[in-house]
């Protein structure tokens, strides 16, 4: 799908002689392990391919992570539970150290940008600035004439924050305050091999524990991006809309979520396997947030797994006793 179908259609575009390709790609493409994720390594694959079709005008967007000002979320679907609605729990489990950089980006900026690309004539379209140092991946060394017909752009946000900046944000655009817990990668990849959590997937855990240990992070350029729409365009900062007004002065406040309680239900229902490593991830979180770091080291794993097998096998057994003698009542 990120790699076989958008090259045969691109190809089979050239072969007719129209149409002007938007590549839709990622910043992923650019980490540390990109090719050890399918997602980040097939986006990869279709950008270095694109590169390379002679006679088709290609833009390529690596988008950073996308989130709605509106709704205050990170998802495709706002009415199901998301990366977000951590930030709405009592404690909020952040994988790691939390240091790993992000620059979110608002749909409306994005959507609004590559639909005026999309309906630009390819020959105007303004050339990413080049960075300072280093390689300049925008402008690959590719055949001179090829430069008339390719652009790619830095299409992230013009903040660079990290997950735990991003999270503390999100509570506050709640009216909540983010209270962390720091815990091991471990639990959290283990329910996200399950089921994801809206665009937190294995995928993205997977490339932010290799940004975050990285000793030069990736971090893109927006510049260019932003200019697309011209001087006044500028990219939404995710911390204005912490002091946004409208044109009367009065502050204008982002729909406030509440944590989907039947949404997080119902998730468990169809991904039941998520109950097991669920519960270690919540006990890993209690536990740091009680006693420490140290409750979450090797030595202590085998604790937790015992603890979770006793919490759910406990409730299992006062549930079904309970069930019993309320059924018991029927039949007396």
């Amino acid at each position: 799908v990120n790699y076989r179908a958008p090259i045969a259609a691109a190809r089979a575009c050239e072969a007719l002689g129209f149409g002007h390709w938007v590549q839709s790609s990622t910043q992923a493409v650019k980490a540390e392990r990109a090719g050890q994720v399918p997602y980040s390594r097939w986006k990869a694959m279709a950008d270095y391919a694109l590169a390379r079709i002679d006679r088709l005008p290609v833009s390529v967007f690596t988008l950073g992570l996308l989130y709605s000002k509106e709704q205050g979320m990170v998802s495709q679907r706002g009415d199901n539970i998301n990366m977000v609605d951590l930030a709405l729990l009592p404690i909020t489990p952040i994988m790691g150290n939390g240091r790993a950089p992000l620059q979110p980006l608002e749909v409306e900026d994005a959507a609004s940008r590559i639909a005026y690309v999309s309906l630009t004539e390819p020959t105007r379209r303004p050339v990413q600035v080049s960075e300072s140092s280093g390689y300049d991946w925008a402008r690959p060394k590719i055949d001179s004439v090829r430069q008339y017909t390719w652009r790619a752009y830095d299409a992230v946000g013009p903040e660079t924050m990290t997950m735990l900046e991003l999270m503390e944000v999100f509570a506050k655009l709640n009216g909540r305050t983010l209270n962390p817990v720091f815990v091991d990668y471990r639990n959290f990849e283990t329910v996200l091999n399950e089921a994801s959590l809206g665009n937190l997937n294995r995928q993205f855990v997977s490339l932010l524990r290799s940004e975050q240990d990285a000793e030069r992070p990736i971090v893109g350029v927006p510049d260019t991006f932003q200019a697309l729409l011209g001087p006044e365009a500028t990219l939404f900062r995710m911390h204005d809309g912490l002091a946004a007004t409208d044109k009367f002065g009065n502050p204008i406040s982002v729909v406030r979520r509440s944590f989907p309680v039947v949404a997080t239900v119902k998730w468990v229902w169809q991904n039941y396997k998520v109950i097991i490593p669920g519960t270690n991830l919540v006990l890993e979180t209690m536990g740091t947030y009680l006693f420490g770091k140290r409750f979450a080291i090797d030595e202590n794993w085998r604790w937790i797994r015992i603890g979770a097998m006793t919490t759910l096998l406990s409730g299992l057994a006062v549930g079904g006793a309970q069930a019993g003698a309320e059924f018991s009542k029927w039949y007396a």
